[in-house]
């Protein structure tokens, strides 16, 4: 299973007063971590990112590219990072900066400086992500020439661009299920929508190897088919497709406005790759086994295949009304 780690992304918050966000004496909040958490290594929380949540991949930048007092401070905590997922066995680092700022200039700017520091820090490819192509055109500028090539998130239908960055940069890259107009909802849509882009990506000369087709986890609790119908894509696609393809998805989605997220989490992981799944989007520090009884991991099975439809079962569980 290649595990795409999901965790240098500037949508990620922890809570102020957390283990990782804590209140100095002045009042201001400092991110901490370090084995001994808030007796670890700290930089200051610039002020408009304050609050009761803070989005601290977006302040460890801000912070790191100013230059100032505690820059390097804020450069040894994009290493920590780095280092943690290394060890949970990611093998490759997602890299977002959509949310850094308004300007998709600046977040070229800012994708440009966070890839090219990552790469001489982290023996891990990179991932790039984001909804704009100029973005992942500035990532990919800083990408070593040797050692294993970086992934580009995504292509589709709408952003055929992407293959022409991942052919050009001779990248993997990530195709996208996500409809021309509208989300896929079957498994029929879905590997419809990928379809026209896998034969572009042929016909640019990639590599079927270098390819990551993604047939769009949607979340259950708005929708409780969207597990099944992802597992069947993953099966039609591995049909279609040769076996050096990989089948990607963002194992998290499924959980969406659910209780016991990670429970779920990890059973769809499990479910997905009976089903062919060989790559997916993840924090591997977060979707580690745990010690959940054999009842309640059947009945987040009968959730996620949607023969719990509206997970009256597995919900009584959790609050122990079953």
């Amino acid at each position: 299973m290649i595990i795409i780690g999901e965790n240098i992304h500037c949508s990620r918050i922890v809570k102020a007063g957390g283990p990782r966000c804590a209140k100095a004496a002045d009042g201001s909040l400092r991110i901490t971590w370090g084995a001994a958490g808030s007796d670890g290594a700290s930089f200051a929380v610039p002020a408009e990112l304050a609050g009761a949540k803070v989005k601290h991949i977006i302040a460890a930048l801000q912070v790191a590219r100013a230059g100032g007092a505690e820059s390097a401070t804020a450069q040894a905590y994009f290493i920590w990072l780095a280092r943690q997922q290394e060890a949970a066995g990611a093998h490759y680092l997602d890299v977002n900066v959509d949310e850094y700022s308004l300007s998709k200039e600046e977040n070229a700017a800012a994708m440009r400086w966070l890839a090219g520091f990552l790469a001489g820090h982290t023996r891990l490819p990179l991932a790039l992500d984001s909804s704009a192509a100029g973005v992942l055109q500035a990532g990919i500028e800083v990408a070593p020439a040797a050692g294993p090539k970086w992934l580009l998130n995504s292509a589709s239908m709408e952003r055929l661009d992407v293959l022409d960055l991942a052919a050009t940069a001779g990248t993997a890259v990530l195709c996208s299920g996500a409809g021309a107009e509208i989300l896929p909802q079957t498994a029929a849509e879905r590997v419809a929508a990928l379809d026209p882009v896998v034969a572009a990506a042929h016909r640019l000369g990639i590599s079927a190897d270098r390819l990551f087709l993604d047939p769009l986890v949607l979340p259950i609790g708005v929708d409780p088919l969207q597990g099944m119908a992802f597992l069947d894509a993953c099966r039609e696609l591995r049909k279609q497709h040769a076996p050096a393809v990989h089948v990607v998805g963002g194992i998290s989605n499924v959980s969406y406005g659910m209780p016991e997220r990670r429970l779920l989490n990890h059973r769809f992981l499990e479910l997905a790759r009976a089903a062919g799944l060989d790559a997916a989007i993840y924090d591997p520090l977060q979707l580690a086994p745990g010690t959940w009884t054999p009842e309640l991991a059947a009945a987040a099975d009968r959730v996620l295949t949607g023969d719990d439809a509206f997970a009256a079962d597995f919900l009584a569980l959790v609050r122990g009304t079953a």
